[in-house]
């Protein structure tokens, strides 16, 4: 496997540096130049500008912001041909398979605006997808036709409903160097996991890994997404199949998410693994560590690898008022086999139940408010139903300056029963006799602030975090978790849409029942190098879009 990683990792190197606006040769002779439509000569000869003189429209701010050939810039200056012809743009087409424009500049050049599609799962260790400096996308590969068997032997009013496929691989090679030490493999910064002062574990501090999953180096984190867009099909607006897998070393290929979900109207559902709605990656704050998520955030780990996961579920969602406000209700599975101390008695597989409602006026800040209740319980050895109710209430929110450069994230949860829904590493009830089990009370929160240090466009930028959070628990065992604490700051430099770079401190505190307590500081170095994007062409195209179509793409999990 580590040669492959190699290779892999290698050809992701050279597709990095290779300009996001390059012509693909196979583009080139996939049409006859002569076949390309001029654009207008004037603005009478062009599309409608409702409101605008020709005067007036040339002295418009987005014409005159348009000074350079970027595919932001273009896309913004859809439908206004004059303001195409300032940046260059002689030349357009419509792609015969998937029905996207693609523009050519005088040197034939070539640049696509995208289909509409729902966006991918969010991720706070993805430097390529930060929502305060660019919109979430994937790679964009060629329309698929692996899928056109689910399309055709239904009719031929579903052939434009062919999947829209984008694909993702990425590497994520680095350093960590900790002061303390972990209580077990894998060497994640999990609070929950630190060394105790004082124990045999706190023996191994000072250790240096290239791979935080597992200590080798043999293997580098590997993530691959897969993403199918259908337009269309079945009478909804969009359906979409969704994959993201990622590599744990020593041949575990893991599942983070895997669902479908789809629209119609107002109307939508999920069906698959996917991130809680108790909680929200999207306003999570950013960390390098694969994986990572703050202490204090609402959302489900994995007990094996302390990354966050999906969790098995079906979802109902209402859109409300275009778009800003959204209603959910879910029957999640429930996550009791890493949370409840269950003293050999076996725990009912009973469903937790989540509703959320969130307010996003824009197309980034957001604030929502859910609520879970999740019964846990089990069968005594006298044949009695004995049951705990847990429950618990969540608030995430995020907000931005209006320039984009500044933004807050926040959250906050509390309940009784609900420790593997916070992250961080807490039990939510203990089985404390064959005939009796307790739920325990868990509550936290974190607060972050980032900056945009520098930006030279939406692919190239310098951003900084620094955050804080925090769980406290009422154990009630000795070595059961009562406080844990993360603190930290990081740099992360977007060179292209391809290579990034952090660096990171991060502090962990931990203080079990007994009072007993131990901390860790972490120092680490991390590059990110993923299959080039679409990002610079993901933007909404809201003055040729209906209203429908614009607020559908922008359907978030």
């Amino acid at each position: 496997m580590s040669r492959i990683a190699i290779i892999f990792m290698t050809h992701l190197m050279l597709l990095a540096f290779v300009p996001a606006n390059a012509v693909d040769p196979e583009v080139e002779v996939e049409h006859d130049p002569a076949s390309l439509l001029q654009l207008p000569s004037s603005l009478n000869d062009g599309p409608a500008h409702s409101g605008d003189t020709p005067t007036e429209w040339l002295q418009s701010e987005e014409c005159v912001a348009a000074t350079s050939l970027t595919n932001r810039a273009i896309n913004s200056m859809l439908g206004r041909d004059d303001c195409l012809r300032k940046v260059g743009i002689t030349r357009y087409r419509v792609h015969p398979q998937d029905g996207t424009t693609l523009f050519y500049d005088s040197d034939s050049r070539e640049y696509r605006l995208p289909l509409d599609e729902l966006p991918p799962s969010a991720d706070p260790n993805d430097f390529h997808a930060n929502p305060l400096v660019s919109d979430p996308g994937l790679s964009v590969a060629a329309q698929s036709r692996l899928l056109q068997f689910l399309a055709l032997p239904i009719g031929t009013q579903y052939a434009n409903a062919l999947p829209t496929t984008s694909y993702a691989l990425q590497v994520r090679p680095g350093v960590y160097y900790d002061t303390g030490a972990f209580e077990s493999t894998p060497n994640r910064f999990f609070p929950g996991n630190i060394a105790l002062d004082n124990t045999a574990a706190a023996r191994k501090r000072g250790n240096a890994v290239f791979n935080d999953l597992e200590d080798s180096l043999q293997n580098i984190p590997v993530r691959a997404q897969l993403n199918n867009t259908f337009k269309g099909l079945f009478a909804s607006d969009l359906l979409q199949a969704y994959a993201d897998f990622f590599y744990a070393g020593r041949g575990d290929l893991r599942g983070r998410s895997y669902f479908a979900r789809g629209y119609s109207g107002d109307f939508g559902f999920l069906i698959g693994k996917a991130e809680t709605a108790f909680g929200d990656l999207g306003s999570a704050p950013m960390l390098v560590s694969h994986g990572a998520v703050p202490v204090g955030a609402p959302g489900v780990i994995d007990p094996s690898t302390f990354t966050h996961a999906g969790i098995n579920q079906i979802r109902l969602t209402r859109h409300w008022d275009s778009d800003t406000i959204e209603t959910t209700f879910a029957i999640e599975e429930s996550f009791t086999a890493s949370d409840v101390i269950a003293n050999d008695q076996d725990l009912h597989d009973w469903p937790a139940f989540v509703s959320r409602v969130r307010f996003s006026p824009d197309d980034f800040d957001s604030y929502q408010i859910a609520a879970m209740y999740r019964p846990i319980g089990f069968i005594s050895p006298t044949f009695v139903d004995r049951t705990t109710d847990g429950w618990g209430l969540s608030f995430i929110g995020r907000r931005a300056n209006s320039e984009r450069t500044r933004a807050i994230y926040c959250g906050a949860v509390g309940g009784e029963g609900i420790g593997g829904y916070i992250f961080g590493g807490v039990d939510a009830a203990v089985v404390t006799s064959p005939e009796q089990i307790n739920a325990l009370t868990n509550y936290g929160g974190y607060v972050a602030f980032q900056q945009v240090l520098s930006r030279s466009d939406e692919l190239s930028n310098l951003t900084t975090n620094i955050a804080y959070g925090f769980v406290d628990s009422d154990a009630v065992m000795a070595n059961q978790n009562a406080v844990l604490q993360q603190a930290w700051w990081n740099l992360l430099w977007n060179a292209t849409d391809s290579v990034a770079l952090g660096i990171e401190y991060q502090y962990g505190y931990r203080k079990i029942q007994d009072g007993n307590s131990g901390d860790n500081h972490r120092f680490s170095f991390i590059a990110q190098f993923t299959t080039p994007s679409a990002r610079s062409t993901a933007a909404v195209l809201k003055s040729t879009r209906s209203p429908n179509q614009t607020l559908v793409r922008n359907r978030r999990l």
